[in-house]
């Protein structure tokens, strides 16, 4: 059964996979991530009894959960632990706006993500991003709230430049 955990016990695994699933340019140092990115924060392992599968590091500003980093060791991705993962998000931040931003989709890999999200109840908010020189396109699941999703944004990525589409 997948479960989320607290990371404390699989800060190493969460650690690696995080260096080898985001480029250099995705990612802020791991020691920032955890002490001082933001505020207030959920970083969570993925499971399947004892076996790391995967993490979640989810941001939480007023009603908005923000997804900021997801990904599941790649032997194991499609293999349905993608989907269980954000259903357990789904549930655990039911009382949330849960956002999320992805590589604007070029290539395969990045459309393949795109339908990902949007089979798992995602949906395109028509809001572009840019940000350490990647073009972002924003997902949510829930209410939409346009204004506070900017301010999240303003205030977590104030260098970052905003578009609607």
């Amino acid at each position: 059964m997948i479960e989320l955990k607290k990371h404390d016990k699989y800060l190493t695994e969460i650690k690696t996979l995080y260096e080898n699933a985001f480029s250099e340019n995705e990612r802020c140092e791991f020691e920032y991530l955890l002490n001082g990115r933001y505020p207030n924060f959920d970083m969570l392992a993925i499971t399947e009894g004892n076996i790391f599968v995967g993490f979640i590091f989810v941001a939480i500003y007023k009603s908005i959960a923000y997804i900021n980093y997801f990904a599941i060791k790649e032997e194991l991705r499609n293999s349905g632990y993608g989907s269980k993962a954000l259903s357990l998000v789904k549930e655990k931040y039911k009382n949330y706006t849960i956002m999320l931003s992805i590589e604007k989709p070029v290539a395969e890999i990045q459309r393949r993500r795109q339908k990902f999200y949007f089979r798992n109840d995602f949906v395109d908010v028509d809001f572009q991003l840019k940000t350490n020189d990647i073009d972002y396109q924003v997902l949510c699941h829930g209410h939409f709230y346009y204004n506070l999703m900017l301010e999240f944004f303003k205030v977590n990525f104030p260098k970052a430049q905003y578009k609607n589409i």
